[in-house]
């Protein structure tokens, strides 16, 4: 009568020489394997994996591999190609997503959230009016000073909109008419 073990470790510490440690964890020796091989030939079973009939779906050491979507008469490369002349995001190689499958196929199951009034919008980049600019002035003990941040709309100098140009600030006496553009 075949016997049957918990796992397939249980297995191969009952052996003599024991294979494998009960409590231990890591892959099997190639030795271990073939004498898993030679068990299930003789009829032994081991937990859930026995009860499974081999189907596509398990490897030779009997885990599961992950369900692929298919669809009748069509290739990945077909579906992508679709997908790409709807305008959706689907990568070259790899899996294609349930989502893109289901859209193929006219069933769109899975759908987005439609958007509501709520859900932030992106802050649109502000123009730059001018090039940016060092203005430079004289103060009433005569030192030369530098700025390029406007006094009245405290812009820096690339977005200030005032009509006249930047302001200076209020140590400048006398605005020189030399700028250097950085």
């Amino acid at each position: 009568m075949p016997k049957h073990f918990e796992t397939q470790r249980e297995y191969l510490a009952s052996l003599t020489p024991p294979l494998a440690k009960v409590g231990a964890r890591g892959k099997f020796s190639k030795v271990a394997h073939a004498a898993l091989a030679e068990a299930s030939a003789k009829g032994i079973t081991f937990g859930p994996i026995a009860t499974e009939s081999k189907s596509e779906d398990s490897d030779s050491l009997g885990k599961s591999k992950a369900p692929v979507a298919k669809v009748a008469g069509a290739s990945p490369s077909d579906i992508r190609a679709w997908a790409l002349a709807q305008g959706m995001e689907v990568s070259v190689r790899g899996r294609i997503s349930q989502e893109i499958i289901d859209a193929y196929n006219g069933n769109p199951l899975t759908t987005k959230p439609e958007q509501n009034g709520w859900t932030a919008n992106p802050v649109p980049r502000q123009l730059k009016v001018r090039p940016p600019t060092t203005y430079y002035g004289l103060t009433e003990d005569g030192y030369r000073v530098g700025w390029s941040t406007c006094r009245g709309c405290k812009q820096s100098s690339i977005y200030c909109a005032c009509p006249d140009g930047p302001k200076p600030p209020s140590i400048v006496a006398k605005v020189l008419d030399q700028t250097s553009t950085g």
